[in-house]
């Protein structure tokens, strides 16, 4: 192959190195960012459950004050018939009496009956909260775990990023520019392998006379399909010479 075609070569085995070590730190960048996403779910709820229990309280609350008022009614019911003048008041004041009294039995059911929610939402509070302390607990050690291999990740990267600047020297500027375009719009694949005369970038077959480009060590052989700059090597070549010529 030709010496620009080697050097692409090089170039895009150390960014596709480059690629794939990127994509190893954005991973452990989402999996902390999924953690984060499980915490704040997490503390919604038990933000919603809490607010849940403050309603249920509130009810227990307020039915507990309508009860008393209640109470105090009869309490005046009464010191009211103590001073009856009549047996029609009398009677009267006792079937109000009765009223309220009936009134307050059903409340009492009422009243158990708003506990028991409290009870309830108490109990899914707890468990929320239990959740909650797991799912902290786990991410704290999830992060711990990325920021670990992120820096082991960085390292790599820094290290890929300075083999990848040794294939620069000699590489033409247009040539470069053609090289990172093809980069950006064919998925950090750039230069591709001619193997039985199929261009492995895009597995478009490849006609006799782009074959015959190739093994004649012409630089810079491009696919017409996909515009990959193509290379042939090795048993492939030898592959390619020995091959008929017609499609």
């Amino acid at each position: 192959m030709g010496l620009q075609t080697a050097r692409l070569k090089g170039l895009n085995e150390a960014d596709a190195h480059l690629l794939a070590l990127r994509e190893k730190e954005r991973c452990l960048q989402e999996d902390v960012r999924q953690g984060e996403r499980g915490v704040s779910e997490a503390e919604r709820q038990c933000a919603d459950i809490a607010a849940q229990l403050q309603q249920a309280q509130a009810a227990v609350g307020a039915h507990d004050l309508e009860v008393k008022a209640l109470e105090e009614r009869i309490y005046r019911l009464k010191s009211q018939r103590l001073a009856c003048q009549t047996n029609k008041e009398y009677q009267t004041l006792s079937s109000e009496i009765a009223s309220i009294g009936t009134d307050i039995r059903r409340m009492d059911d009422q009243g158990l009956a708003l506990l028991g929610a409290v009870d309830q939402v108490e109990a899914r509070a707890k468990e929320a909260a239990a959740r909650l302390a797991a799912v902290r607990a786990e991410q704290a050690a999830a992060q711990a775990r990325a920021s670990a291999g992120q820096d082991a990740v960085r390292s790599e990267i820094s290290a890929a990023e300075t083999a990848r600047a040794t294939h620069l020297p000699g590489l033409d500027a247009e040539v470069l520019d053609r090289y990172e375009r093809l980069l950006r719009s064919r998925g950090g694949t750039a230069v591709a392998a001619a193997i039985d005369r199929v261009c492995q970038g895009c597995f478009t077959k490849l006609s006799p006379q782009v074959v015959s480009l190739l093994l004649s060590d012409r630089d810079l052989v491009t696919c017409p399909s996909c515009s990959r700059i193509l290379f042939v090597e090795g048993a492939a070549a030898d592959a390619h010479r020995q091959a008929p010529s017609a499609t």
